[in-house]
C-alpha cells in the first residue's frame, strides 16, 4: 500500500469543530441555557441572515443594494455561505424533510433552494430555542442532570 493511501484527502478541507471529547467545540450546553446578544441571529427585513454583532455600525453596503433581496443579490447559490454545517438524519427526518421543502415550494408557488430551505428552518429553530429543548427532551435529553 502507498504511503498515505488511507489518508482522507480532504482533511484539510473542512475544520474539525469537536474537542477531544467528541463534543463541538463552541457548543453551549442546555443546561448552561444562556445565549449571548452577540450570538442572537438577525433575519433582516430583506431575508438575509446577519449576526448582531456584526451587523451593528456598519454601512459598507449602498442602501439601494440592502433594499434589493439577498437571493438577488448573490451570484450562486453557495455566495455568502462560507461555514459547512454537515448535517446526518435519521430516516424519518429525511422523509419528513422531503416532504416540508415540497410543501414549501406549493406554498410559495416556486422552485426553492435545498439550502436555501435548509438555512431558513435552521435559523428559525434558532428563533424558538423552546421549541428545540421541547424536542430534545423528547428525545430522552431531560434525563440528564
Amino acid at each position: 500500500m502507498k504511503s498515505g493511501a488511507g489518508d482522507d484527502p480532504f482533511a484539510d478541507i473542512f475544520e474539525d469543530d469537536t474537542q477531544d471529547d467528541g463534543q463541538p467545540a463552541d457548543a453551549d450546553s442546555v443546561e448552561g441555557g444562556s445565549t449571548e446578544e452577540s450570538d442572537v441571529l438577525d433575519v433582516s427585513k430583506n431575508g438575509s441572515p446577519d449576526a448582531t454583532d456584526e451587523s451593528a455600525g456598519k454601512t459598507d453596503e449602498s442602501s439601494d443594494e440592502a433594499e434589493i433581496p439577498w437571493i438577488f443579490r448573490r451570484d450562486k447559490v453557495k455566495a455568502d455561505r462560507e461555514k459547512v454545517h454537515q448535517l446526518f438524519v435519521r430516516p424519518e427526518t429525511d422523509r419528513t424533510y422531503r416532504r416540508f421543502e415540497s410543501d414549501l415550494e406549493e406554498a410559495m408557488d416556486t422552485d426553492l433552494s435545498r439550502l436555501d430551505v435548509r438555512e431558513a428552518a435552521y435559523l428559525v429553530g434558532m428563533q424558538h430555542p423552546e421549541m428545540v429543548i421541547s424536542l430534545l427532551e423528547s428525545w430522552g435529553y431531560n434525563y440528564f442532570d
